[in-house]
């Protein structure tokens, strides 16, 4: 904690920590985070094990085919 003090104090970049605070800092940081988010999600698809929070993602997908009747 005392080390990212010092780093966010005496660096000459930017440095944060929560992404949820970066987005409000403007329209670039917006995109950053949009664009980190995604990223996040995209190497967590593409791990062999995954953790909760990509289950959603790899749920399996399954198309069924109906018979549809149409009436002219």
């Amino acid at each position: 904690r005392e080390l990212m003090n010092i780093t966010r104090k005496t660096s000459k970049i930017p440095v944060h920590t929560s992404l949820a605070k970066l987005r409000n800092e403007g329209a670039d940081e917006k995109k950053f985070v949009c664009l980190e988010e995604k990223v996040s999600h995209i190497y967590g698809l593409a791990q062999e094990t995954f953790s909760s929070a990509e289950e959603d993602f790899r749920a399996r997908i399954v198309m069924e085919t109906k018979k549809w009747n149409y009436q002219e």
